[in-house]
């Protein structure tokens, strides 16, 4: 959004809300918007989590099919 379809909107807000009415607006609207940041930030880390699980998960499969193949071998030696 430009600044002057940001003026325009504060304009007709003015003009709609009123000088009292508007900084209350303004008000929620901030906390509406801290709350969704919060909610964003939230579904990211779940994301982060899951995504460090699934690897975590990949990483001890990877390593029970080495040490398998690893106990083999050394049965194979004997």
């Amino acid at each position: 959004m430009s600044l002057g379809e940001v003026l325009m909107i504060f304009v007709v807000a003015l003009l709609v809300l009123g000088p009292g009415k508007l900084p209350i607006l303004m008000r929620h609207m901030v906390r509406i918007w801290k709350k969704l940041e919060d909610w964003r930030s939230q579904w990211y880390s779940f994301w982060q989590e899951q995504e460090k699980q699934q690897k975590l998960i990949e990483n001890r499969t990877r390593a029970e099919i080495g040490d398998e193949r690893y106990q083999s071998m050394e049965e194979k030696k004997e």
